[in-house]
């Protein structure tokens, strides 16, 4: 342990249990709205393989540095933990629904756009382009709901 006293210690473990429990909730929700309908279980259902996965590598990395009395004893951990998140935030896109909560309608459009297209483009590589494609009627009711 890096923390000089149990207080530092326990207010970085609730603001880290703090993290996981929104972003637990925040995943699926952001899958759903994002997903294509054909992967949205199977994205919402692999987010507690890739919760283990983040465990699993948080536990071998402060494994590696539980000896170290330096600075990096704490530095890495803490640097190894940050990144995922940091990552994601500046990669992955808001969603439509998002922007209408900022009152942001053009924005919103947009996006919803750019995930139509996301959608189509794989309709048409599995041979599903026709008119009665899932993503036609996505979009004409989305259409109707959006005006």
């Amino acid at each position: 342990m890096t923390a000089k006293n149990w207080v530092f210690f326990s207010v970085g473990r609730v603001l880290a249990y703090l993290a996981v429990g929104i972003v637990e909730n925040a995943v699926p929700s952001y899958t759903s709205e994002l997903a294509p309908a054909a992967l949205r279980g199977f994205l919402s259902g692999s987010l507690v393989l890739v919760v283990t996965l983040g465990n699993l590598w948080g536990t071998v990395v402060v494994r590696a540095y539980a000896k170290t009395t330096s600075r990096d004893g704490w530095l890495v951990p803490t640097a190894m933990q940050v990144t995922p998140p940091v990552t994601l935030l500046v990669l992955l896109p808001f969603t439509p629904g998002w922007y209408f909560l900022l009152s942001s309608k053009a924005s919103a459009h947009i996006s919803l756009r750019i995930t139509e297209m996301v959608c189509r483009e794989r309709e048409v590589r599995k041979g599903h382009s026709g008119p009665e494609s899932r993503s036609h009627k996505a979009r004409s009711q989305l259409g109707d709901a959006s005006r």
